[in-house]
């Protein structure tokens, strides 16, 4: 290793120190991106301490980079956790259709109420503010999903 490479090396280690990081917690969110071919971006701290990876809406296209499902989520990597997020507010919308259509399909019997609350969350989580199931109906029909608009429908009469 030469010179300038300990240099850097011993500047990212006393950068993660200073951010309060391990580096190994880094070093796997790190990683993760790679093994997704992100490795361009990085994991930032928020303010109240939380590691956040915000990626385009595109990296959650369905190639395989990024699943919708992990996006407002939590990824676990040994003990060591960050928050995968992404600021396109369109994304998000089709990332709640996409959890709502799940969430509906996977049931039986849906409870109005109990689903309200649950997707309420998910919309809350993505930051999409308050969102009732009829308002969800309308997203979903604007949106080309006439199948969860259809469910939805039906859960409101």
């Amino acid at each position: 290793m030469g010179r300038a490479s300990r240099d850097e090396v011993a500047r990212t280690v006393a950068t993660e120190r200073d951010a309060g990081a391990r580096p190994d917690e880094l070093t796997r969110a790190t990683a993760w991106l790679a093994d997704r071919g992100l490795g361009r971006y990085r994991p930032e701290q928020t303010p109240d301490g939380m590691w956040r990876i915000t990626l385009p809406g595109s990296a959650f296209d369905g190639r395989g980079q990024v699943s919708m499902s992990k996006l407002g989520s939590f990824v676990v990597l040994c003990g060591d956790f960050f928050h995968v997020w992404c600021t396109d507010k369109r994304v998000r919308c089709r990332a709640l259709l996409e959890r709502a259509d799940a969430y509906l399909s996977a049931r039986r019997r849906v409870d109005p109420a109990v689903a309200g609350v649950r997707l309420g969350q998910i919309a809350r989580q993505l930051e999409l503010g308050t969102i009732d199931l009829p308002t969800l109906r309308t997203m979903a029909a604007q949106n080309g999903k006439r199948d969860l608009a259809a469910h939805l429908a039906r859960l409101l009469k």
